[in-house]
């Protein structure tokens, strides 16, 4: 196999999978994505709650989200195959304290779509009578939101990317980054060297492993992230639930199937990396459905059915680290989305795609570069 690429990306999550795909797209096809997992995608990725959505309180990140959104919607004609998405309506709710910065950051939205609008809680419940108002100050509501399925929309791009003629490396891991000075020469991984002409790290919280080996730290923190499964009623489907990020109980949550509910909460971000652990503690997860009871009565006699855990990368400033790396020019970085990587993967898989091939600083990603972080920045 040939072991020297134009490319090489360290990571086949949702992020290292876009940037693949476009890559090819722009003409690249001497490319290879490395992935210590089998199959790719069935990391983080994997785990994500896989929101597609409109309405962020950060303008860069409506940018991304409205660019992406077309593709999502549109997945068949623009990527081919299929990515899953349903379009069940999303919400995001919030209490009275901060009901007027919701219809500022509303407004705000709309600029660049007008698919948004603020409801009070009584005008909600209009067309989603399961949920309880209890703690409602006002409602984001967008008809046009929803999810997609994570996984399948990374190999889709994964299986698009290679029929373009990119190598995909399955059960490849990166061990180290090889460099000179200020060159990157390669990488070491379980199966001996593979040099390339640029690289991307993709990979997440996990970066820092392989950066130390530079003598780079990119100040990024984790938390992480329990996604519960429940089930509940077969008498009564509850497909007509829109998808929801409720401030008010820290959560999240969707339809999974016409009677399975999948949901999220956010841990505490200390402590090692849990390599030999994938669930959440049952009660963590009696906590997790008890909130969710409050807010949907209809789930008080919901069965659990299991979980799983995962880690998410976060920055201090909630923007990501994306791009060519200051003081490496053949090293890019494509991390720390905070929580909110899936729903933007389709944009900024091509601006960072076109910022390689071309050699040339995308404007777009001018607010995501390491330089924003002085050396005094704490890490």
């Amino acid at each position: 196999m040939k072991m020297h690429f134009d490319v090489v990306i360290i990571g086949a999550g949702i992020m290292g999978a876009s940037l693949s795909y476009y890559l090819t797209k722009l003409g690249l096809k001497n490319i290879a994505l490395c992935e210590q997992g089998i199959p790719p995608g069935n990391g983080a990725t994997h785990k994500s709650g896989g929101f597609i959505r409109i309405f962020h309180e950060n303008e860069w990140y409506t940018k991304r989200a409205v660019e992406s959104y077309d593709t999502y919607a549109d997945w068949g004609n623009k990527i081919g195959g299929s990515c899953g998405f349903k379009k069940t309506g999303f919400s995001f709710i919030t209490d009275s304290t901060r009901s007027d910065q919701l219809r500022a950051n509303a407004k705000k939205v709309n600029r660049y779509c007008s698919q948004v609008s603020v409801l009070s809680p009584d005008e909600f419940q209009q067309f989603q009578p399961d949920f309880s108002l209890e703690g409602i100050g006002a409602i984001v509501y967008e008809p046009n939101g929803g999810y997609a399925d994570p996984a399948k929309t990374a190999l889709t791009f994964i299986k698009q990317s290679e029929k373009k003629g990119m190598k995909l490396l399955e059960g490849v891991k990166v061990e180290r980054i090889l460099h000179h000075r200020k060159k990157i020469t390669g990488i070491q991984t379980n199966i001996g060297s593979i040099r390339a002409d640029k690289y991307v790290v993709a990979n997440n919280i996990w970066a820092n492993f392989l950066l130390e080996e530079l003598g780079l730290r990119l100040p990024m923190f984790k938390k992480s992230i329990g996604l519960g499964f429940i089930e509940w009623d077969k008498e009564k489907s509850v497909s007509h639930l829109t998808s929801c990020i409720d401030e008010t109980i820290g959560t999240y949550f969707r339809i999974f199937s016409n009677y399975r509910l999948l949901f999220g909460v956010q841990m505490s971000h200390s402590g090692a990396l849990l390599q030999d652990r994938s669930y959440l503690d049952y009660g963590d997860m009696q906590i997790a459905k008890e909130k969710l009871v409050g807010r949907l009565p209809l789930l008080h006699k919901a069965e659990y059915l299991g979980s799983r855990l995962s880690f998410d990368s976060y920055t201090s400033d909630g923007l990501p680290i994306i791009g060519v790396h200051p003081e490496f020019d053949d090293l890019y970085l494509m991390v720390g989305f905070n929580g909110s990587g899936f729903k933007i993967a389709p944009s900024i898989g091509l601006i960072l795609a076109r910022e390689i091939f071309h050699n040339e600083r995308m404007a777009e990603l001018n607010n995501t570069r390491m330089e924003r972080f002085n050396k005094q920045s704490p890490i």
